[in-house]
């Protein structure tokens, strides 16, 4: 495919970004240098795990919930008012392919439209509903780093709830439609991304970050941008027409904290996405002053910090040319302080990760690979990570150290040194690496060697 799907809706326990599937991480997308793919644990066929948030979405709206999320307001009526949803949707010809949706799209799109501020913009031509084997997506194994840090793929690839892959198609999972409100819930996410494709926010956001495009903290970036836009504009649709499904972000919330660490991390995109642009959002309507000037690094987007204020500090890592292990610098990566803090996570409760990741100013992870004497190639693996100032590194590698003695048995070597005041390296992967590397130098520049 020349474009990777873009979005997936969350109202269900499944939730994916771009064609996402519950056991697929954009970071561990990242490395095919496409689009981010998110990941939940689930699938569309799944009950939803937490339907509490409909009570919740009933009282904020002050009004209660009809099922299958049509207010009276969703039909078109002789009398609509010229530019209002109703008048819009009278206007839309949106074929529906391979089945009948339990609420009418047109309506849907139009209400989306003019909650942030585009009543003029195109709609897709069609929905697609697709049956749940023709909507699997995922991974079945990590790259090697992640795994090493606590992120592995879970039972088996799940199924994405929607997608759009074009402006043209809005493509659903036939699963998704046995619920009406789940179903507007999600129609109303992927309505969002619809708009961005025909204002090329997806143009817009690209190269936008601190570092360098295609790593992962780029892609985590880009994917919280645009699928928390989503998620926020879903969450504010649900709330305003009274719609008869959870709160996307506290369902997605929810699922990340009692999820495993693939999990977190899929779902983080969009739960901290969705945070940042509510904060900064006061009116729907510009929404596309997110895009315009996007937040440049995680840090930016945990902290609600303006954009540019966190600039990512200085940093070379270097290989030490006398050692016996070489730096393959083609596998290069930046993670920023997200994904530090998921992986922390994972071990550790949230307060303490999150305090552990704080300070983050820059991060380079290297693998290096060394010939066995039976002629195999070792790999091992060097996450260096410089922040803010000293207290952060230290406080750093306190949560480090209970991360890694709460680590399960056969979990894997890993050790950290510090080579300088502000700055940490931790290695991981191949034994006899993670026990004879060292990292020397000074808080912009770090050489790292290992004995064979």
């Amino acid at each position: 495919m020349s474009v990777r799907p873009v979005a997936v809706a969350v109202a269900l326990c499944l939730l994916l970004a771009g064609c996402a599937a519950p056991t697929v991480s954009p970071a561990a997308d990242a490395v095919d240098g496409d689009e981010p793919r998110s990941a939940g644990s689930g699938s569309a066929e799944s009950p939803t795990a937490d339907r509490s948030p409909r009570t919740a979405v009933a009282e904020r709206s002050g009004r209660s919930a009809p099922h299958g999320g049509g207010t009276p307001e969703a039909s078109s009526t002789p009398s609509a008012e010229p530019g209002s949803p109703a008048a819009l949707a009278d206007g839309y010809a949106i074929a529906v392919e391979g089945g009948e949706l339990p609420t009418a799209y047109a309506p849907v799109f139009a209400r989306v439209a003019v909650l942030t501020g585009r009543p003029t913009v195109t709609p897709p031509d069609r929905v697609a509903i697709r049956s749940p084997d023709r909507m699997r997506v995922g991974r079945d194994r990590y790259p090697e780093f992640y795994r090493l840090v606590g992120v592995a793929a879970g039972d088996g690839n799940g199924t994405a709830a929607a997608f759009v892959g074009s402006a043209g198609t809005v493509t659903v999972n036939a699963a998704v439609l046995a619920d009406a409100g789940d179903t507007e819930s999600v129609l109303a996410h992927e309505s969002v991304h619809v708009i961005q494709f025909r204002d090329g926010a997806f143009a817009r956001l690209r190269d936008r970050g601190a570092v360098a495009p295609g790593t992962t903290e780029a892609r985590l970036l880009r994917t919280a941008v645009v699928e928390g836009s989503a998620t926020a504009v879903q969450r504010a649709y649900v709330e305003r027409y009274g719609v008869d499904a959870p709160d996307p972000v506290a369902a997605l919330g929810a699922r990340a904290a009692n999820g495993s660490t693939a999990e977190r991390l899929g779902l983080a995109p969009y739960v901290v996405g969705a945070r940042y642009v509510e904060r900064r959002v006061d009116d729907w309507a510009t929404l596309a002053s997110v895009y315009e000037s996007p937040p440049r690094t995680t840090e930016e987007l945990l902290h609600d910090r303006p954009p540019g204020s966190e600039p990512v500090a200085p940093l070379v890592v270097e290989d030490d040319p006398t050692d016996e292990w070489d730096a393959a610098f083609g596998e290069r990566d930046t993670h920023g302080e997200l994904f530090l803090r998921v992986v922390l996570a994972g071990e550790l409760p949230d307060s303490r990760a999150a305090a552990g990741a704080d300070g983050w100013g820059n991060g380079v992870r290297l693998a290096f690979e060394h010939e066995t004497e039976r002629g195999a190639v070792a790999t091992g693996y060097a996450w260096v990570i410089r922040f803010d100032d000293a207290a952060n590194a230290t406080e750093f590698e306190r949560a480090f150290g209970a991360w890694r003695d709460a680590r399960p048995d056969g979990a894997g070597a890993v050790r950290a040194v510090r080579p300088a005041d502000r700055t940490v390296a931790v290695f991981v992967g191949n034994e006899s690496f993670v026990a004879s590397a060292s990292a020397a130098g000074t808080d912009g520049r770090v050489t790292v060697g290992a004995a064979g």
